[in-house]
């Protein structure tokens, strides 16, 4: 398939773009948006692998050249991650309860769920020119701080929350369930030669307010719709 301007790209990547799409990968390196139009702006050389660049967020303190992995560095002695959580996927906000109704008195609601959610951690290692990645998920686990290899629910890891429902209002309690990712640098010396992608999750509740019995959603405060974050990177997308 070829581009606007004749070059090679990956299948069903458009050549339209706006300017705040981040970067992405194409056969030959690294685009950028120019103008409204994808532009090459940094060729991976021959041989080498473009990496999802877009992943990185704001970039990590020492990116690989525009996202291209070299084949000939070898398989990484280490793993390196600078901190960074980023935002990928917001998914649609479920009910965790039944709708509350206050009568004539004011009260609080502690947060309850009667369908607990659980997802699973995972890692994604991408390398290129190594068969083995040569990381332990033991240091895996060191680097980014959690067992990455887990499951996370809902029922763990929250502190007691209480909505305040006024009297004659009606209340639902609200689950939001946020991807986010922590992208790790595999280097062997000072080379970047692959990345470790953690998927983690986080659940955010809601307490929603309304005259009426189920209360309009989102209520106050706001949880944003439903997205995907990942944009037109064309190494990744959401389900």
């Amino acid at each position: 398939m070829a581009a606007c301007d004749g070059r090679p790209t990956l299948p069903n990547a458009s050549c339209a773009c706006e300017a705040a799409a981040p970067q992405r990968c194409s056969t030959e390196g690294v685009e950028r948006c120019v103008d409204g139009r994808w532009a090459l702006a940094t060729p991976c050389p021959e041989g080498s692998l473009c990496v999802a660049f877009a992943r990185y967020g704001s970039g990590p303190p020492e990116p690989p050249e525009g996202g291209c992995i070299s084949p000939h560095a070898g398989c990484p002695d280490r793993v390196e991650w600078d901190g960074t959580t980023r935002l990928v996927e917001r998914f649609e906000a479920v009910p965790t309860t039944s709708c509350i109704l206050s009568g004539s008195w004011a009260k609080l609601v502690p947060y309850r769920e009667y369908e607990p959610e659980v997802r699973q951690r995972r890692v994604d290692i991408v390398t290129f020119g190594c068969d083995d990645s040569a990381i332990s998920t033991e240091e895996q686990n060191t680097v980014f701080g959690v067992y990455v290899t887990a499951s996370v629910s809902t029922t763990e890891g929250y502190s007691p929350k209480a909505g305040l429902l006024p009297a004659n209002k009606a209340a639902q309690w609200y689950r939001q369930t946020l991807r986010v990712e922590k992208v790790a640098l595999l280097k062997r010396g000072t080379e970047v030669v692959g990345l470790a992608i953690l998927t983690d999750w986080l659940f955010k509740p809601l307490f929603a307010v309304g005259d009426t019995c189920p209360p309009p959603y989102p209520g106050e405060p706001l949880l944003p719709e439903k997205s995907c974050l990942l944009g037109d990177d064309a190494c990744a997308s959401c389900r």
